[in-house]
């Protein structure tokens, strides 16, 4: 009952905020047609179309405010705001995903910095974007999270003058989560500008990130706990009241980017309409200083085996990255843009002490410089687009690395086009992997290990009419990963001998008669692996939603209500490892199990489950727009009320219980 009650006091408060929202905005019109008679001189000024809130992406293509109510926005309101189809979120907000389909890195010469499993909040520079605004512009984004906390991000954007915009953000969470030792707290701060002399030959683009992820870590379920878990009684359905592995231990990621880019026009049309031949030198420098921190109060060595220290525990793992690159780029409107660069990088990776074993010697940094060269070319003509790009290492201290892409696409219309693109990469895998240093003994190690190669051939094809899908193979040589040994419990890193081959289909299709919509995702994936024990991603996932729009209040209010199902095949999940910050592949292992009054169990042991998947996933949402603002009711895991929640995202760590989440986007203009 206590459910129930929660979900109509929601649903209550929901249309008390919905109807408030709508008598203000009448009263507000009413308020602006009485301040038009008086303040006639100051309406008489055009307000802007939306189409002249421009946002540019990183890669210079250009769009504008949606401020649209849709089953995507819906899709992208989660803490990553992006679509999160191929993800599978833990209990708590702001903490690691389940990867449907493994997530490729971006495309480089150099290795990436470690903990992968902590950096799919960790924005990059090609995640920012640029601005140009007639006035002042702002978005606030909130939405409720799991126990005393909350998930927000702020944005603001102005043009002091056409040429000049600066851009200012903020996202930020915290949540204590459901589960005991859990909390989470992040915050990412952006800041940009961009600049053209009012001739244009001259014009900067800069960026500043300043980023932190702090996680208190449990380990998951202890045996205990998991009996009492998987026992599925209701009456045992305090989660704080689970006993986990361990509540000493935390972890945290944090870094400082820099981003500067300029370029100088030698030649360039005579005016920004005309498509003539263009020449100029270009400069970018970029700066990554960043760290991830494990720390622990008690050594557990009967999850990282021995260490050196029983008290204190403290790993940090750093790097800076600093790249300068130079280019000369030409543009014609019939042969197309040819950019020519070469880059230095100078990059400090590892630790501030020296390890001795008895058998080996760990080095403390991965030093060094590094001299790369590269080349895009890009041309669109009769709506054909042609993408060519490249780079390689010519001199390094450590590393041998080189990629090269090519696409090609036809652009019917806007709402049918076909592309096809294939990449070939040969980099190091992550530092991580190379050298890593550590209180528990057996996290020590220096590795020489073999470039993994990495060979894609993708199809994406998109049409209003038929549907949407992208498909990819993949040929991966020198597949690296982390693996468990259950003798020692040491995670360690592992370099596979042979060729995996990887196959995935996405389909997407959206149909929609009269004020009902479906929109569905289905995703395929197979290897041609006949084990477990390396690359593990589950044979078919599914995503079905069924919703009504319609207009309301003589179009002052916009609503969409429906059902969402998603669903994907069980499989093997990899586990996590906080120390590392990594997953790695999981073998079967059972934990102790402490005998009291709450547990009745004749074994003193209990296996944890390695598999997730296997059960639907019900979400129930309301969705309305009312002028700029977007408001959103969810309740997640609906199904969960009437079957008790028993399912795991990882070995050892549950999946979400039911609850209802709301919150809002609201863009509003100066």
């Amino acid at each position: 009952m206590e459910a129930y009650t929660y979900i109509i006091r929601i649903i209550a408060s929901t249309l008390s905020l919905l109807f408030v929202t709508i008598i203000y905005a009448q009263e507000e019109q009413e308020e602006g047609t009485l301040e038009r008679k008086f303040t006639k001189k100051k309406d008489e000024r055009e307000k802007p179309s939306i189409t002249e809130y421009k946002i540019i992406s990183f890669a210079n293509d250009t769009t504008y405010l949606d401020t649209t109510l849709t089953i995507e926005k819906d899709y992208r309101f989660n803490y990553l705001r992006q679509d999160n189809f191929e993800l599978v979120p833990f209990s708590n907000t702001g903490r690691t995903y389940t990867s449907l389909a493994k997530q490729n890195e971006p495309l480089s010469v150099m290795p990436h910095f470690g903990a992968r499993a902590r950096h799919f909040n960790y924005m990059r520079i090609e995640d920012i974007s640029f601005y140009r605004v007639p006035t002042p512009l702002t978005e606030l984004y909130y939405k409720s999270v799991f126990e005393q906390g909350q998930n927000v991000d702020s944005f603001f954007t102005i043009n002091t003058s056409p040429n000049l915009n600066f851009s200012v953000a903020y996202k930020g969470l915290r949540s204590l989560g459901r589960f005991q030792h859990i909390l989470t707290s992040t915050g990412n701060l952006r800041f940009t500008t961009n600049f053209q002399l009012p001739n244009k030959k001259y014009g900067l683009r800069a960026i500043f990130l300043a980023q932190d992820q702090f996680n208190e870590e449990n380990g998951g379920l202890d045996g205990s706990g998991l009996v009492t878990y998987l026992l599925g009684d209701r009456e045992l359905d305090d989660r704080a009241a689970l006993s986990v592995n361990y509540e000493d231990a935390q972890t945290m990621l944090r870094g400082k980017t820099f981003y500067f880019d300029h370029h100088y026009d030698i030649i360039r049309p005579a005016d920004s309409i005309s498509q003539g031949t263009r020449l100029f030198v270009r400069h970018q420098s970029h700066l990554i200083d960043k760290f991830y921190r494990f720390e622990q109060e008690t050594a557990s060595p009967a999850f990282f085996g021995e260490s050196f220290v029983t008290n204190d525990i403290h790993d940090r793992t750093s790097l800076e990255d600093f790249t300068n690159t130079a280019s000369v780029v030409f543009s014609d409107p019939w042969v197309g843009t040819i950019d020519v660069h070469g880059a230095y990088s100078d990059y400090n990776y590892g630790y501030n002490r020296i390890v001795r074993l008895e058998n080996q010697f760990i080095p403390n940094r991965i030093k060094g410089n590094t001299l790369s060269a590269g080349g895009t070319y890009s041309h669109s003509l009769y709506g054909f687009d042609f993408h060519a790009d490249g780079q390689v290492i010519i001199d390094s201290d450590d590393f041998e690395g080189n990629y090269v892409l090519g696409r090609f696409g036809y652009r019917l219309n806007p709402e049918n086009s076909i592309h096809l693109q294939a990449s070939q990469s040969d980099v190091s895998p992550n530092y991580n992997f190379l050298l890593h240093q550590s209180a528990y003994r057996g996290y020590n190690w220096r590795n020489t290990f073999e470039n993994i190669n990495t060979q894609t051939l993708q199809l994406q094809l998109n049409s209003k009419l038929l549907f949407d899908l992208e498909a990819t193979y993949q040929k991966i040589s020198n597949y690296t990963y982390f693996r468990r040994n259950p003798e020692d419990s040491i995670t360690t890193p592992v370099q596979f001998g042979q060729t995996i081959n990887v196959l995935k289909a996405k389909l997407h299709r959206k149909f929609t008669v009269w004020r009902f919509s479906l929109d569905s995702d289905i995703m395929y994936q197979s290897t041609n692996l006949d084990t477990e024990d390396v690359y593990n991603v589950p044979e078919l996932s599914g995503r079905g939603t069924f919703y009504y729009s319609d207009h309301l209040f003589r179009k002052a209010l916009f609503m969409q209500a429906g059902v969402s199902i998603k669903y994907w095949t069980s499989f093997k999940t990899d586990a996590y490892d906080p120390l590392l910050g990594e997953f790695y592949v999981a073998s079967p292992y059972e934990l102790p199990v402490e005998q009291n009054d709450v547990i009745d169990t004749a074994s003193d042991t209990v296996e944890v489950p390695l598999t997730t998947g296997g059960f639907p996933v019900i979400d129930i949402f309301f969705n309305a727009k009312v002028r700029q603002t977007r408001l959103f009711v969810k309740a997640e895991h609906f199904n969960e009320l009437f079957q008790q929640n028993v399912n795991f995202v990882a070995p050892g760590y549950p999946y979400r219980d039911f609850i209802i989440r709301f919150g809002l986007v609201w863009d509003f203009f100066l």
